[in-house]
């Protein structure tokens, strides 16, 4: 299955997998990977508003959640290193998204045209930022933090990576205004 497949097909809540299929898997309106490593495609029928990516999720394909317009808030995997180009285009009722820490880089068009998105949230271990990154998403700031003195907090409290979102607030940062 190549990427975008099933991208914007609105009435497409969910794919039935035969168990007998050793290459894919999908659980709730998300086409994953067998191993459950990769993320495939977040169906845009999907009516949940809300979406909490696996921690064993470790890559997305590109236009994973393309054109999802019932998306607002996601929980990412801390195992992401890239946010793939098209990954969240035309998520129009995407607000804030919290980087994991592991992220270094958001390739092109990674959050184009979400109108709503007001707020994104970086780590400064993210390396690369493609300048069209968030392409016609106007009203963007995004606002960057320690990812060292993150991952220090959510050591010592002792929780799961997967949680490091709770401490995000408590750790040094700067913001940059990306709207033109």
């Amino acid at each position: 299955i190549g990427s975008a497949a099933f991208a914007k097909c609105l009435k497409l809540t969910n794919i039935t997998v035969s168990p007998a299929n050793k290459e894919y898997v999908c659980h709730d309106g998300v086409l994953y990977t067998a191993d459950g490593k990769k993320l495939v495609q977040y169906l845009a029928g999907r009516t949940r508003s809300s979406y909490n990516m696996p921690s064993s999720t470790e890559s997305i394909e590109e236009y994973a959640f393309w054109g999802a317009p019932q998306l607002a808030d996601i929980s990412l995997s801390s195992k992401l290193k890239e946010i793939p180009e098209y990954a969240f285009a035309n998520c129009s009722g995407l607000n804030n998204v919290v980087l994991p820490y592991n992220i270094e880089s958001l390739m092109a068009y990674s959050f184009s045209d979400c109108y709503n998105l007001q707020n994104v949230v970086v780590p400064d271990s993210v390396g690369y930022i493609d300048e069209k990154a968030f392409y016609l998403t106007n009203n963007v700031t995004v606002n960057y933090y320690d990812s060292n003195e993150a991952k220090k907090k959510v050591a010592e409290a002792g929780v799961p990576e997967e949680n490091f979102e709770e401490y995000i607030g408590s750790v040094s940062s700067n913001s940059y205004d990306v709207r033109r």
